[in-house]
């Protein structure tokens, strides 16, 4: 690729840029690109178009791509994917097709702005092809693949698609008054005004090949028809498609615009002469055609065959005008030039008009169907008249007279003269070709070869008008109604008139008349006496040919007599024949069950070989079902349908090959037992893939073992046996050095003294140890993803020790008890299809087969997880693996697996207990905790409040909803903790702190902890400490109101009780002026200082800003409702404002004030 880059470098940089020049090395290397490759894209958004390029510039620039694209292209591929590119893209710009009328030649369509790039392709296709046809290579093997460099089915594909789309741009797309700039892109056809601009192009073959293979397809159909329209002097090199063509027609239900379009490219084949000439060629026979074997049929001749059969499924079905114009105008340009047309195709014409005429007839009711009939009966006659030689019409009379009877009598006038004509002909022709110019009766009216061709027809023309005139055409029918009116003009005839006027008797007149009539019959007697010696004559030949007659009665009764001779002989024969069918029925039969009976009992040469010498293979396996067949036949005690009515076990036949029959199947079962003992041993080598050897090697043998079973019943419990110890080994050191490999990864999140009340100094010494972070114990972090991968692949130990990285128990918990998990699917599965023979097909024998494989491995990992759990002291892990089983549990239900239900109830049977153990740990610690020993005890919250708060937090959510049984005992622990915490900082406020106030602050700062945990965790728990925190706060306000406003809240106090045993809230009890004057001026000067302490102590007391919020909000409101109380009391004792009324301050301004502070509302 170096070269093309150097030689085409100067007129590469007009043509493409750097990226487009790099996208068109690669695609000429011998590396594949995909049509998902950017490469491609690249490669297709040229922005010039290469047609507007110098014709020298494209030489020099394509020349060196060309030839090495030659070269790496049939292993590349790359050319296919520039062919499926540029097929894509034409068939995007293509016109849609006119499926309504598929011979419309004028199609619109409109090419996008992105048509110029598809040009440039086709024209870097072009010059592809045509430095390909320089290097003398094959067109098609730009097509082709690797390893097939020819033409086939494979690669064809992408050529026909290929052609397709490009002879719809080549042939639909609009000129616009100029040349097509897709046929300058890429030549393909040939046409006589573009020659000049194309000195390498495609030849016609290539697309006639095409066409020619597809052509029942209704588009390359189409295809071809433009072809015709517009290249004319494509005619000539077409006649290859023509027999596909009819092919199509013949062997495929078409709808009438399929129809359309083949037959008008037959119609545009057949107005060349040429074409037409060597049609009528002899042709090989045709196999698609199905009604006759022809031989030395012309394409003609099965043309004339098919368009018969085209017109009368037209007559019968389509009632298509178009297709009836297009079938007879294709008929007559085929039979005008025939030479040697098959007389079968002559007799199918024939026939086809005499079903014209018998259907005209019976459609005469229905004038525009009978027309299309009569219209078609014309025109068959004009075909058979002008191109049809009496020698190729057929020589069936009564065809030919069936079509006369059925047209003679027609109204039409016209058609009768035709018919006389046309087929009058056609008799006596045929008749005078027969017999030859030696025959003849003597008379020259009989003698045919002496007529002319006028004197015929002269003579049918004659013998049909007679036909016209006879007394059947001519008779008519009496008419007894104008019976009066014949009388009536009878009556006006003057003789009549005159004899009745006259009185003349009319018995007199009859009488004369008689005697009229005996005179003329004694002048008739006398004739016949003078001519008796005539008679006489007569009479002597009447009685000549009597005797003639009576000797040919003889004769034929003598014929008759021998004719009955030969039908008894002929019914002998009959009788005999079948006889011997019967007789050869029953042999056959005795010979089926014969050969059924021997097939059991014969034991073939290669059966023995097999089986002594043979490897067990699959081969084998077919030896192994042939003897057990046998084995079992010979066992029957009673007739089988194939026994003849033997019962196999006493036939001589059968015991004398019973001994070689027992050898072979100890040979067998011999060979098998070593072959197996082999698989199992196998089994123990290291690092050997058990579940590759079980499903590759014997279940694909595990007819073996079926075999055992019903003919070696001890070795097939052997070979069992010794599986299962195997297994058993193999499982138990697998799972050992998993599991010792495995826990050297462990990182523990508890110790004993991780509990929630631990003493301070204990705390201490944990913050500086290196074995675990102080709040692992507690917080649940991500650990609850192991649940969520609870059935994910188990950590690989290699991969373990690589990484270097630490997981809690319960992550390889969770990776042990997966791999035991699918271990035991596996093999359970296995020995399900393996020994179901062996077991008998019982699930519960398979069962007790895998529990001893897997009780040493189930025992082991039991002990294993017992060990852990006596030095464990971490709930939220021990709650993970309860979770982790349960979930395991689920998944053999899902699997249907049952067999390690016992194995983790005994897993939960452990976790239990422990996780029981460690809660009560958590509970006496807290219980028996020491308030002195706590630490420092502050206003903020005890460390020990915020460990029970992640621990209750962390404890509820993984607490399973499966074990309701079992999450009631933690439900129980959990509340003795609460309770005991409770007490706990109920001594801790107590021993530290002096005030009330210090009291309450400290327990809101604790309740408040952990109300906020557990709501952040949404986990749902009681409302015991929300109500303890409520109580709290309560207790809180009224110590702070009393610290700062205690005499006016004294007041209130009393004035109101007082007042209420007097006489209800609505009393008017009289006050200290003097009191509550003082009480005024003191609120007036420092109520506003008092909000600020107020604010300062929350800001001070609490640290959570929300809960500081909360009781601020809270403290202010209390003021502002004992303010009110206070201000409505002075209002009902003075009527009058009093003279401190100044001075009281009005809630508006409280309540101003208050917002300034209360930043949540």
């Amino acid at each position: 690729m170096g070269n093309a880059a150097s030689d085409g470098s100067t007129s590469a940089a007009s043509i493409f840029d750097a990226a487009q020049t790099s996208a068109l090395d690669k695609i000429v290397s011998e590396q594949s690109y995909m049509m998902s490759d950017s490469v491609w894209v690249t490669f297709f958004t040229l922005d010039q178009p290469l047609l507007d390029m110098p014709p020298a510039t494209l030489q020099q620039f394509f020349r060196p791509y060309a030839h090495n694209f030659a070269r790496n292209t049939v292993r590349s591929g790359n050319f296919r994917m520039l062919i499926r590119h540029v097929t894509r893209s034409v068939r995007y710009l293509s016109p849609p097709r006119h499926h309504a009328d598929t011979i419309v030649t004028t199609t619109t369509t409109v090419l996008a702005t992105e048509s110029f790039h598809v040009i440039n392709v086709l024209c870097v296709v072009r010059h592809f092809i045509k430095h390909f046809i320089e290097h003398n290579c094959e067109v098609v093997t730009l097509f082709a693949t690797e390893g097939n460099s020819t033409s086939s089915s494979t690669d064809n594909d992408i050529a026909v698609d290929f052609l397709d789309a490009l002879l719809l741009l080549l042939f639909d797309a609009p000129t616009n008054g100029g040349g097509n700039p897709f046929r300058n892109a890429l030549a393909t056809l040939a046409d006589r005004d573009e020659l000049s601009m194309m000195a390498h192009s495609l030849p016609f073959s290539h697309v006639v090949a095409v066409l020619g293979r597809n052509i029942h397809i209704e588009l390359h159909a189409t295809l071809l028809y433009h072809a015709l329209l517009l290249n004319p002097s494509f005619r000539d090199a077409l006649c290859r498609p023509v027999l596909p063509l009819l092919e199509a027609i013949y062997m495929h239900t078409l709808s009438p615009p399929r129809l359309y379009t083949l037959l008008a490219v037959l119609l545009h084949l057949s107005e060349n002469p040429l074409v037409v000439q060597t049609l009528h060629q002899a042709q090989d026979h045709q196999t698609w055609y199905q009604e006759r074997y022809l031989c030395d049929l012309s394409a003609a001749s099965v043309g004339v065959l098919v368009l018969c059969r085209v017109l009368k499924a037209n007559l019968s079905v389509l009632h298509d005008s178009l297709v009836q114009s297009m079938a007879m105008a294709l008929l007559w340009n085929v039979i005008q030039f025939a030479k040697n047309l098959h007389p079968t195709a002559t007799q199918s014409l024939v026939k086809l008009l005499a079903h014209a005429a018998k259907k005209e007839q019976l459609l005469r009711p229905s004038p525009d169907e009978a027309a299309a009939y009569l219209a078609t009966a014309r025109d068959l006659l004009l075909c058979i008249q002008l191109g049809c030689t009496p020698r190729l019409l057929p020589a069936n009379a009564q065809l030919v007279f069936d079509v006369l009877n059925g047209l003679a009598m027609h109204p039409s006038e016209a058609l009768r003269d035709d018919i006389a004509m046309v087929l009058g002909t056609v008799a006596y022709c045929r008749a005078m070709v027969d017999q030859g110019d030696d025959e003849g009766d003597g008379d020259d009216d009989g003698r045919m070869h002496d007529l002319t061709m006028e004197q015929v027809l002269e003579r049918i023309q004659g013998g049909c008008k007679a036909l016209a005139h006879s007394d059947d055409d001519v008779l008519e029918d009496i008419d007894f109604d104008d019976l009066d009116d014949h009388l009536e003009q009878f009556q006006q005839d003057d003789f009549i008139k005159e004899a009745l006027a006259k009185g003349v008797d009319l018995r007199q007149y009859a009488q004369q008349i008689d005697r009229e009539l005996r005179e003329v019959e004694m002048e008739s007697i006398t004739q016949y006496v003078a001519k008796s010696a005539d008679i006489v004559d007569l009479y002597n030949q009447v009685q000549s040919c009597d005797d003639i007659l009576a000797r040919m009665q003889e004769m034929l009764l003598g014929f008759q007599a021998d004719l009955g001779g030969i039908s008894d002989e002929i019914r002998n024969l009959q009788n005999e024949s079948i006889g011997m069918n019967v007789k050869l029925r029953n042999r056959r039969e005795a010979e089926e069950k014969l050969r059924l009976f021997l097939d059991q009992v014969y034991i073939p040469p290669t059966l023995i070989e097999g089986i002594d010498d043979g490897d067990v293979n699959d081969a084998y396996i077919s030896y192994l079902m042939i003897l057990h067949s046998k084995l079992a036949y010979a066992k029957l005690s009673q007739a089988a349908p194939t026994s003849l009515g033997i019962v196999p076990a006493t036939a001589k036949a059968v015991q004398q090959v019973d001994g070689d029959l027992e050898k072979l199947k100890l040979r067998a079962c011999a060979q098998i037992r070593e072959w197996l003992l082999g698989r199992i041993n196998d089994l123990k080598k290291p690092k050997t893939n058990v579940q590759m050897v079980q499903q590759t090697t014997l279940v694909k043998m595990k007819y073996v073992l079926f075999f055992l079973n019903d003919h070696a019943p001890s070795v097939a419990s052997e070979l069992t046996e010794t599986y299962a110890d195997t297994m058993s080994r193999v499982l138990v050191g697998v799972f050992k050095a998993y599991h010792t490999a495995l826990f050297k990864f462990v990182d523990e999140s508890a110790g004993r003294t991780d509990v929630v009340a631990v003493e301070e100094a204990s705390l201490k010494a944990s913050m500086f140890s290196s074995r675990v972070k102080p709040t692992n114990a507690f917080a649940l972090g991500d650990r609850d993803k192991v649940v969520e991968n609870a059935v994910a692949p188990p950590i690989l130990v290699h991969m373990a020790q690589a990484e270097g990285g630490r997981w809690p128990y319960e992550a390889l918990f969770r990776s042990t008890q997966v791999h035991l998990v699918n271990a035991a699917t596996s093999e359970y599965l296995f020995l399900l299809d393996f020994f179901k023979a062996a077991e008998g097909s019982n699930p519960v024998r398979v069962r007790e087969l895998f529990l001893r494989i897997f009780a040493k491995t189930l025992s082991l990992g039991l002990e294993q997880l017992e060990n852990y759990l006596c030095t464990c002291y971490d709930a939220i892990g021990l709650l993970l693996m309860v979770r982790l089983t349960l979930q395991h549990q689920q998944v053999l239900q899902q699997r249907r697996v049952p067999v390690l239900d016992t194995y983790l109830n005994r897993v939960l049977l452990l976790l239990w207990p422990r996780v029981y153990a460690v809660l009560e740990l958590n509970v006496q610690s807290v219980k028996t905790a020491k308030p002195k020993k706590l630490g420092n005890v502050e206003l903020h919250p005890h460390y020990v409040t915020r460990r029970y708060a992640e621990f209750v937090a962390s404890v509820l959510a993984l607490v399973p909803d499966a074990a309701a049984a079992a999450a009631a005992g933690v439900y129980g622990h959990m509340a003795a903790l609460r309770g005991a915490l409770v007490e706990l900082l109920d001594k801790l406020a107590d021993s530290a702190h002096k005030t009330a106030k210090d009291k309450i602050v400290f327990l809101i700062n604790n309740y408040d902890l952990v109300v906020s945990v557990v709501q952040e965790r949404k986990i749902e728990s009681d409302e015991l400490f929300d109500e303890l925190l409520t109580n709290s706060r309560d207790k809180f306000v009224e110590e702070e109101l009393l610290s700062h406003y205690g005499p006016l809240i004294g007041f209130v106090q009393q004035a109101e009780a007082k007042q209420r045993t007097v006489g209800g809230g609505d009393a008017t009890i009289p006050l200290d002026s003097a009191k509550v004057e003082r009480i005024v001026k003191d609120f007036n000067g420092q109520w506003k200082r008092g909000i600020e302490h107020i604010n300062a102590n929350v800001m001070k007391f609490f640290s959570n800003f929300r809960n500081g919020m909360e009781i601020l909000k809270q403290v202010l409101t209390q003021l502002l409702l004992y303010y009110t109380r206070f201000v409505d009391l002075v209002k009902k004792s003075w009527t009058r404002p009093p003279s401190f009324s100044n001075d009281i301050v009005t809630t508006q301004e409280i309540l101003y004030e208050i917002k300034k502070y209360s930043r949540s509302f």
